[in-house]
């Protein structure tokens, strides 16, 4: 993204705190995102979010936001089940909970 495309995003934001964005959100490292302060961080959000391919064919909305629009929320009954995997199923299980862990930046799986 541009410096120019950016500015339009973000409007209010400073010339120089915009850059330092597109700076951090650019590096290859995650250090510096994590020393990003709010501001910045919300500003890295609206970017990541504006420029998302997704954009345009997904909306999140909130159970409440759809009940104010009075459509139908389903209820929920969340509960928490325990599945005894076989050993097989559990080393697959380890083995794409680590590749996840090392390829997706914060990856916590």
């Amino acid at each position: 993204m541009a410096d120019t495309e950016a500015a339009q995003i973000l409007p209010g934001i400073s010339a120089l705190k915009r850059k330092k964005v597109l700076r951090a959100l650019r590096d290859v490292s995650a250090i510096p995102r994590k020393t990003l302060d709010a501001d910045a961080r919300r500003a890295a959000t609206r970017l990541l979010q504006a420029a998302s391919p997704l954009r345009h064919r997904m909306v999140r909305n909130t159970r409440e936001l759809l009940r104010r629009y009075n459509l139908p929320v389903p209820k929920r009954d969340p509960r928490e089940v325990v599945v005894e995997m076989t050993p097989a199923e559990s080393a697959l299980y380890t083995a794409v909970e680590g590749f996840h862990r090392r390829r997706v930046p914060g990856g916590t799986a």
